[in-house]
């Protein structure tokens, strides 16, 4: 690509947008990927809390699943601004690499016999697979 992508050119103008805000804040110094990242995984937490017990929460409430995602957002704009992350360019390059390992057709999200794999001790009560089945 020679040009810049409309869609470099909007995160470029976010990234911008962030990085005026954090430095009028003072807050450039406590943007550290340590920091960047851990607040990704928090926020990404907030945005499963909203789900949590089968909750239909972009029913429920789309404006605060709105924020949350969002928040995610931000951090990873604010993460890859910092680290020097070509956002475009690294997904990408994730989406050949995920195109390459699960071509169409080849690929199910589930194990076609989970249906009748006894259940392991890690699976939970409720039969589904814990993080630790085979």
């Amino acid at each position: 690509m020679t040009a810049r992508s409309d869609h470099q050119d909007v995160i470029a103008a976010l990234q911008a947008a962030l990085r005026e805000f954090a430095r009028e804040r003072d807050w450039e110094r406590y943007h550290t990927p340590r920091n960047l990242a851990a607040l990704i995984a928090s926020e990404a937490g907030e945005l499963l809390a909203h789900f949590r017990w089968d909750q239909d929460a972009l029913a429920d409430r789309p404006d605060a699943v709105a924020q949350e995602i969002a928040d995610v957002l931000i951090g990873v704009l604010r993460f890859a601004d910092v680290a020097g992350i070509d956002l475009e360019q690294a997904v990408r390059a994730k989406l050949r690499l995920n195109a390459s390992k699960y071509p169409p057709g080849r690929s199910s999200p589930v194990p076609e016999d989970r249906d009748n794999v006894a259940p392991s001790e890690d699976d939970d009560r409720r039969g589904r697979p814990g993080p630790f089945s085979r």
